[in-house]
This record gives structure tokens, C-alpha cells and sequence, in this order.
């Protein structure tokens, strides 16, 4: 098990990430969910009072329906805090803490064996009981929330491993006790983890993608005795392990440069180089008598045949259109059958006897999904195939199909209402989820899936607006994608109320108007921006979008909070202030010299002050610009000036920003001065999308592990 497949979710997705994530050939049987809406809800000071972190953690508290239409996914107790939380203030900013967690977060990581799964996941891991899926799985908590969790189970000790960031993990999943945890002896990021054939061994690699390690080592512990059996040489990285399911002591793992073969017992070795091999994938898995290894190539798989460490065949997969990129491998209990996880194609299956590929039942009805796992029950002779699909969805197939919704993918889309109460998100799956932050609530509808593109909510909060592209399933089970227009929601009634706009155009880019009488949208094909009156059936008004840069298209727009204004940020990087009224005149254009691409922008809510995020090369920086003196009022500062700004957001009185700095998480700035006053410490906490709540008490953020929290700082 490796953490090949998730690893860019530890950064902000680029503009492109939506798409790419959906060029599959697979599809499911399960019926397809989309968007509900909750019923608004005015949040007091009660918002703040919930402690859902220590609920999560001890999971009893966490409530989980069986895909209900109208009803709530997951549900977490509020627990009090000590007194009403305060006023988020320059003064101190500096002591804001989690206080309260929405979700179960994704998963990426899954392991079979009786009638034990393992679920590897943002909270830890998660154990279903295989004869009783429907009921409640046990959380194994974590230290660390993570977007990858590679795990493993041995069915023979019953013993549970998984990654912990710099920590690996060993449990009695009987009784959920964690029976021993070593840590990384250069404080490196663990990346991929095995168990023995008999339990009494534990391997972990670590991760390739920690950047600041040169050296990415495997190393091999007896899990009693606590001694260090293994370990391989810095110049032999290894970025996945697995175990002989036969000899105890023998375990092969891959790296960049080789693949290779040990047993401990024996002192057998052989390496395959990769000269050899062609260019390796940190993906391997033995058959289930032993005598093959199944290994990932850049260009598909080989055999070889453990014994004597020959490769015995190897198989090109895709073509020049649609090279494979394999996450992880699993032969079928009978050894016959190999699954293929392929982040650019699919699922599919490869018949050892005959050679034949199959993909995915092409008439289950859900194109484009993610597959990041795949595990047979070993302990089974029913071939029935666990996968991770979206980092949300189990899905069960075999002779009867099943699929399990318990958690959310990492958050690409994300909107918070204007009374604090309602969150509107969508994520990898296609879907768009509704968190009522005062009853801890996430709820969903039955609606066909949307590659969302923007999320806004009308400024009474009564009417969500999404734009986005429709997923469908093709004749073959390959994706088709249609353009969908944008579609109003209506909060009260939970549905579709109005489509407005070309519903064959693509828009990226919605906001509505201070009053909620208009609603704006960039059109990517005309490269036009278009408001409708929304209170009539057909006007339509087209602000030009091309006047500044020829060929340029507005991916994010914003209207001035006092009505005067709009804000447009046009390809390749321009930002352009214009009157409100179509009438051409050009208040500002933030020009690309000297090489500057502007990448994002937010207005304070007294519309004194626009704060800008700009790269120049590898350099990121953000302004507030004055917008009264028309000119620089303030620089943010932030440590590593080389990461993107993926998200902004003003506090309610304008004196203070929130933002998101890729890889270094949340930070809080006061925004006449630049200075920062806060930035999240836990370096696993990749969040995407941030927003002050309306009353100034907390900042809500939105993250790459599929999970809703609030800052805020407790009451005295």
C-alpha cells in the first residue's frame, strides 16, 4: 500500500485539477446523488460551543445513514465550550484554535481480509465488519489528519497498520488497541506500509513526495520486540512494500530506480533496475501462492517470478491518447485475476489465463469516478473487489454490487452562506454537499453529478447558484461531459427553481449582485460577462470581458460589496476593476508587468480596501490596495513566498485577512499593516477554501481531507 494517488491533495488543486480527475473509463451501479439543500438556519453564538474534534476522534458520537435523500449523513453531538467564543480581533488573532469539526473526511486506502476491512482516512482507520456493512465502522484514530492513509490488515494476528504521518501505527482490531508505533528515524513522512504473513514483522517506505528528504528509506521492524530488522541505504528509495503471502520473512519493495526482493530468513536477494524495467510506479502486490509479483511500469505492468527474480512478462497498457498512471494492484483469491487501479483509465481487470482485459461494467451508470485502491478478501474464495473510488465512495462488486457514502472527498468548490449557517461544497465526486453548521449536518438530493466550477449564494441566502459541467455515463462506460448552464437552487424548497443562461454554454465564474437582483457569470466561450435581471424571464445584459487583452477569458468575478464595481480576473492574469453598469468605462487594470500573473483576488466588506494575490515567477506575493487612495495600503507576509494563495477572505469590519498559503495552511494577516498574527502549525492540514462568518466569531475552512472546520477562540 503506497500513497501514490493522493499526494497532490497536500496542495491547492490548479484550475485544471476538476477535469483532470475525471478522465476515466468506469462506471457503477449504485444510484447517482447530487445536491441538496438544508433549510437555513440564523446561527447564534451556540456555533462556536461544539468540540467535534474530541467527538471524532472518539467516534462513538458520529451518526452514519445509509444514503437517505432527505435526511442527514453525519451528524456530531455539540459539546459545550467554556463560554460564548470571542470576537476575532487584531489582538488576538494569535490564539485561534480548532473549535469544532464537520465530516468523516476521505479516504484513500483500503485492505480485506475474513470479515475484517480496513478503510485508511483522513481520521484514521475505519473497520467494517464484512458480514454486516450496513452497520457503524469503528474508528482507530489518528494523531494526524491526513489525505493519504496507506494501510494493511493480517488476518492471522488480527492486527491493523497505518500511516501516521511520521509515525506508523500497529492495532489489536478486536479490541482497537494499539499494540506498538515506530517513528521515522529522519523525521520523514511515511508513505506505504506492510504486515507479515504471520503478523510479527511491519515495513514502512517513506513518502516520495516529502520534497525536503533527499533520502526515502524502508525500514522493517519486529513488532514485539521493537528491533529494527531492515532498513535499505539512502541511495535506495523505496516507495512501496508489500509482503510474501507464503514466507514470513520475504517482502519486495519498489522504488524509483528498482525493485527488489528480500527475505530475512534466507538472506535471498535480487534487484531489477530499472534499465531493466523501464520507469517504475510504487505499485506491487504478490500472488497469492507467492511465486509472482505483480510490479507498476510507466507504461502498464510485469510479472516476475519471485523465486529467481526474472521478469517473465510485461504488458503495455493505454496508447499514445491515454498513457496509465496504475495506483495499486490486487491479484483475486484464486490468483487468476489481476486488478488494475489506473488513475488515467479505470478499473480494470486482466485474466492471467487468457490475457483478456475487461473494464468495468460499462452499464453501472456513474462515469468519470476515481479509483485510489483495490483489495480481494484473501480469506475468500468469492471474488468480490473492494475499491476506493472519489476518495468517498466504497464500492463492493461482485455477484451483488454495493456501494457505502460515509465520507467526503477533498473540497474543490466551496460557498458559506450569508447567516453563518449554511456551507455549500463540492468535491471530486461530482457532488455538492450542504453542511448546516448548528446541527452538524451534512445532507445531499438525487440529481445528476456536476464537475462544479463556482458555488455562490444569492445575499439573503435563499438561492445557491452553481455553474459547472454534467457528468454522464457513455455507451462504452467512458465519461461524457455536457455544458450545464447554471442552475438557482432554492434553500427552502431543496431544488432546482431556475435555469438561467445558454445551457450549452460553460461558465467559470458567478456572483451575485449586493441586492440579489442580478446574477453575473463569466462565459469562457464568448469570453463575455453576462448578468441576468433575475426577476425577469429573459433579460439579459453582456458586459464586454475583452476590451484589456485580446483572446482573454474572466475566471473569477466579484461585484464590490457597495454595488459600484466589478472585478474580473482575465486569462493570462490580469486583473480589471470596471463600473458596475455596462457602460465601458475602465476604472483599473492591474497590468502583467513586470511578469506579474495575478491569480486571485477579494474586496473588504466596506469596499475600502482589495486585497490581490500575484505570482512573479516562482514568487508569490499579496496586496491590499487602498481602493479610496487608490493606492498600495499593505503587503501580507507569510514564510515561504514560493507558495500559491489559493483562497481570501476579509473579516466583517475589513481589518483583518484569511488565506490560504498551499502547504503552509491557514493564515490570518491584519490588512493595514501586513503583519502575521496567525498561521496554522500542523504541517498535514492542507486547507482550500477559508471565509470569516458574518458575526466576526469564527473563520470556517474547507480542506483537502474532506473535512468542514471552524476556528474560532473559546470564551473566557
Amino acid at each position: 500500500m503506497n500513497d501514490d494517488f493522493l499526494h497532490t491533495h497536500r496542495k491547492s488543486p490548479g484550475p485544471g485539477f476538476a477535469s483532470r480527475l475525471h478522465q476515466q473509463l468506469q462506471q457503477t451501479k449504485a444510484p447517482v446523488v447530487g445536491p441538496m439543500l438544508a433549510q437555513p438556519r440564523r446561527v447564534s453564538d451556540a456555533l462556536m460551543r461544539i468540540a467535534a474534534v474530541f467527538v471524532l476522534l472518539l467516534g462513538g458520537l458520529v451518526l452514519r445513514l445509509n444514503m437517505p435523500d432527505d435526511q442527514s449523513l453525519t451528524q456530531i453531538e455539540p459539546i459545550p465550550a467554556s463560554g460564548d467564543p470571542q470576537p476575532i480581533t487584531l489582538t488576538n488573532a494569535s490564539q485561534l484554535v480548532e473549535m469544532s469539526r464537520l465530516g468523516r473526511g476521505s479516504i484513500s486506502h483500503i485492505a480485506w481480509g475474513g470479515d475484517r476491512i480496513a478503510v485508511g482516512g483522513a481520521l484514521g482507520v475505519w473497520l467494517y465488519d464484512a458480514s454486516a456493512l450496513s452497520e457503524d465502522p469503528r474508528l482507530l484514530p489518528g494523531t494526524h489528519t491526513l489525505v493519504t492513509r496507506p494501510v494493511d490488515y493480517n488476518l492471522p494476528s488480527d492486527q491493523v497498520v497505518a500511516v501516521d504521518g511520521e509515525t506508523v501505527r500497529i492495532w489489536d482490531a478486536a479490541t482497537g488497541q494499539q499494540r506498538a508505533a515506530f517513528e521515522s528515524a529522519t523525521g520523514a513522512t511515511f508513505g506505504s506500509v506492510g504486515l507479515s504473513a504471520d503478523g510479527s514483522l511491519v515495513a514502512a517506505g517513506e513518502s516520495r513526495y516529502d520534497d525536503a528528504r533527499q533520502a526515502h528509506s524502508l525500514t522493517v521492524w519486529d513488532i514485539d520486540t521493537g528491533e529494527q530488522r531492515f532498513t535499505t541505504n539512502q541511495q535506495t528509495p523505496a516507495f512501496g512494500v508489500a509482503f510474501s503471502p507464503t514466507q514470513p520473512t520475504q517482502f519486495a519493495f519498489v522504488g524509483a530506480e528498482a525493485v527488489a526482493m528480500h527475505d530475512l530468513l534466507s538472506g535471498t536477494v535480487w534487484t531489477l533496475s530499472s534499465a531493466q524495467t523501464g520507469n517504475l510506479m510504487p505499485s506491487l502486490a504478490y500472488s497469492p501462492d507467492g511465486s509472482t509479483l505483480a510490479v507498476a511500469t510507466e507504461t502498464g505492468f510485469m510479472l516476475v517470478d519471485v523465486a529467481h527474480g526474472d521478469i517473465v512478462q510485461s504488458i503495455t497498457l493505454g496508447d499514445e491518447d491515454s498513457t496509465p498512471h496504475i495506483v495499486d494492484l490486487a491479484f483475486s483469491p484464486d490468483g487468476y485475476v489481476l486488478a488494475i487501479a489506473d488513475q488515467h483509465n479505470g478499473l480494470s481487470l486482466w485474466n492471467r489465463t487468457t490475457g483478456v482485459f475487461s473494464i468495468e461494467n460499462a452499464s453501472s451508470g456513474a462515469a468519470g469516478e476515481i479509483i485510489s485502491s483495490v483489495a480481494y478478501n484473501q480469506a475468500s474464495d468469492d471474488p468480490v473487489l473492494a475499491s476506493v473510488r472519489d476518495s468517498s465512495v466504497l464500492r463492493f462488486s461482485g455477484n451483488q454490487d454495493t456501494t457505502i457514502r460515509d465520507f467526503s472527498p477533498p473540497v474543490l468548490e466551496f460557498a458559506l452562506g450569508p447567516d453563518n449557517g449554511i456551507i455549500a461544497t463540492s468535491g471530486a465526486d461530482d457532488l455538492i454537499r450542504f453542511w448546516d453548521l448548528e446541527a452538524g449536518v451534512e445532507r445531499r438530493m438525487p440529481s445528476q453529478r456536476t464537475q462544479v466550477t463556482d458555488l455562490a449564494f444569492s445575499p439573503d441566502g435563499e438561492l445557491l447558484a452553481y455553474s459547472g459541467t454534467i457528468i454522464e455515463a457513455g455507451s462504452l462506460g467512458s465519461p461524457v461531459t455536457t455544458d450545464g448552464g447554471v442552475t438557482l437552487v432554492g434553500v427552502a424548497l431543496r431544488q432546482p427553481v431556475r435555469q438561467v443562461g445558454d445551457p450549452n454554454a460553460s461558465y467559470l465564474a458567478l456572483a451575485f449582485s449586493p441586492d440579489g437582483t442580478a446574477l453575473l457569470a463569466a462565459d469562457a466561450a464568448s469570453r463575455t460577462i453576462q448578468r441576468w435581471h433575475l426577476g425577469a424571464a429573459e433579460t439579459n445584459d453582456r458586459v464586454a470581458g475583452q476590451s484589456v487583452i485580446d483572446n482573454a477569458s474572466a475566471r473569477l468575478i466579484a461585484v464590490r460589496p457597495d454595488g459600484e464595481q466589478i472585478a474580473m480576473l482575465m486569462e493570462p492574469g490580469v486583473l480589471v476593476l470596471r463600473a458596475s453598469e455596462p457602460t465601458g468605462f475602465l476604472n483599473r487594470v492591474f497590468e502583467l508587468s513586470p511578469n506579474r500573473i495575478y491569480t486571485l483576488f477579494a474586496y473588504s466588506p466596506d469596499s475600502t480596501r482589495l486585497a490581490m494575490a500575484a505570482r512573479t515567477g516562482t514568487t508569490s506575493t499579496v496586496w491590499v490596495w487602498d481602493m479610496t487612495a487608490n493606492e498600495q495600503l499593505s503587503q501580507l507576509a507569510y514564510t515561504t513566498n514560493t507558495d500559491t494563495i489559493s483562497s481570501l477572505s476579509f473579516s466583517p469590519d475589513s481589518s483583518l485577512i484569511a488565506g490560504v498559503v498551499a502547504d503552509e495552511g491557514l493564515h490570518v494577516w491584519d490588512a493595514a499593516t501586513g503583519s502575521l498574527l496567525f498561521q496554522v502549525s500542523d504541517p498535514y492540514l492542507a486547507s482550500q477554501h477559508v471565509a470569516f462568518t458574518a458575526d466576526g466569531r469564527g473563520i470556517v475552512s474547507a480542506d483537502a481531507d474532506g473535512l468542514i472546520r471552524l476556528w474560532g477562540i473559546p470564551g473566557r
